[in-house]
């Protein structure tokens, strides 16, 4: 009897590890879509906006993130509270 309850628990030991697992796993990739979501919308909005373009200083590490994943080169001017970001296309 105590063999039989012993397996018992121990089932019951890998099932909620397995379940702490997966719910683990679901939401890092939900974390990680989250994440991507507004690095398209910059995306966006950089091909909208042009060569040159202003933004606030506090969205600036989110837009170099974006042109460091696309391998843009750019120069930034800081005036104020607003970066102004100008794309460098000469090795182009």
């Amino acid at each position: 009897m105590s063999k039989n309850s012993n397996n018992n628990s121990m089932f019951g030991g890998c099932l909620r590890f397995f379940l702490i697992l997966s719910l683990f796993s679901s939401t890092l990739g939900s974390m990680l879509y989250l994440d991507m979501k507004p690095k398209d919308k910059i995306k966006e909005e950089i091909i909208k906006k042009g060569d040159e373009f202003s933004i606030d200083n506090k969205d600036l590490s989110n837009y170099m993130d974006v042109l460091k994943d696309l391998d843009i080169s750019y120069n930034t001017y800081k005036d104020g509270n607003k970066t102004t970001i100008k794309i460098d296309r000469s090795n182009k």
